[in-house]
């Protein structure tokens, strides 16, 4: 699409830039994207936005019957409105054109329920948990009263790339965007894990510096491994039908950032085999060993192991994901 040709493929955490590619959307192309979430829900259309600069927030607003960025004057025309809102602290998009396509993912930085009411509360706004709320692992929903219109707040509150922002005339559906969201969470992933393998082959580190790019690994896997609960509880219908299967454990919500590697590996070894579980047990022994002070031996051998095994059970679920959801229709 000519209007990307301007921005390129990209990844920006500059607010300025977001700020231009959502006017060139709204304003130039009257909102003619839509917006799909990986848990897959969408918007048909996007109305409006608001950028907080200070506080590094990002406001995207649906609503009927508008034109442009102009949220007041659909407030004149439709009094006492309902309006639905996606709020993101924002910290990057990412841009990319495929044969013409554009994909275009935003994620922002986790969030706990505390944090969402305190920040509404320093914009004077009385806010509450919505009353129809159910367990997600991408959001919390809020409704804002208003003087004049009541808002759904959808508020993003893990750093995971779950939304994306697709062409009217794509032809696409909400799966397909849902299916390359994951798609993309697990590639970049193994992008960051890759770079950390690379620096351990190519330098001469001493032990910390290899407790360093250990203790990388072992973030990075955690983010892998909460990126594969959601999958688990939004598109593996062998899953969802499952009723011998603890789903509720594949829920953190309000507790992103409280989720270690531990309690991530505890809560799906439910739906692995024997296999899976030997190498997740071998990852976790690996990773509590190189990034503790665990008085065993500090060796290269270690770091490199505990980054094959990471790299290896992330290229599997990124394989498994192609192969489950992209796999072409063989011509008779």
């Amino acid at each position: 699409m000519k209007i990307f040709e301007q921005f390129g493929t990209r990844q920006s955490s500059n607010l300025e830039f977001v700020d231009k590619l959502l006017h060139e959307l709204i304003v130039e192309m009257s909102g003619l994207f839509i917006v799909d979430f990986i848990d897959l829900g969408n918007w048909d259309q996007l109305g409006s936005y608001e950028i907080d600069y200070e506080n590094g927030f990002l406001l995207l607003r649906w609503h009927r019957f508008y034109e442009g960025n102009s949220f007041g004057q659909f407030l004149i025309t439709y009094p006492n409105p309902r309006v639905f809102t996606l709020l993101v602290h924002f910290k990057d998009i990412y841009i990319e054109m495929s044969k013409g396509y554009p994909f275009v993912t935003i994620r922002g930085y986790a969030l706990k329920e505390k944090e969402i009411l305190g920040y509404f509360n320093r914009r004077g706004l009385k806010s509450e948990k919505y009353q129809e709320e159910i367990d997600r692992n991408f959001c919390q929903i809020f409704e804002i009263e208003h003087n004049d219109y009541t808002e759904l707040c959808w508020c993003l509150n893990t750093p995971i790339y779950s939304i994306m922002l697709v062409p009217k005339d794509s032809a696409s559906s909400v799966d397909v965007s849902a299916e390359l969201l994951f798609l993309f969470n697990y590639n970049n992933c193994l992008r960051r894990l890759k770079k950390a393998m690379s620096a351990i082959l190519t330098n001469n580190f001493d032990e910390d510096e290899l407790c360093e790019k250990a203790n990388t690994a072992r973030r990075i896997f955690e983010y892998v491994l909460k990126i594969e609960c959601c999958y688990r509880i939004n598109l593996d219908l062998d899953i969802v039908l499952d009723d011998n299967i603890n789903k509720e454990r594949l829920f953190f919500g309000n507790k992103y950032s409280d989720k270690t590697l531990g309690d991530l590996i505890n809560s799906l070894k439910q739906i692995k085999d024997q296999s899976d579980q030997l190498i997740l047990n071998s990852i976790v022994r690996l990773a509590n060993e190189l990034s503790h002070d665990s008085g065993k031996e500090i060796t290269k051998e270690k770091a490199i192991q505990l980054l094959e095994q990471t790299i290896q059970y992330t290229e599997e679920l990124s394989s498994n994901l192609v192969k489950r959801h992209f796999k072409k229709i063989k011509k008779p």
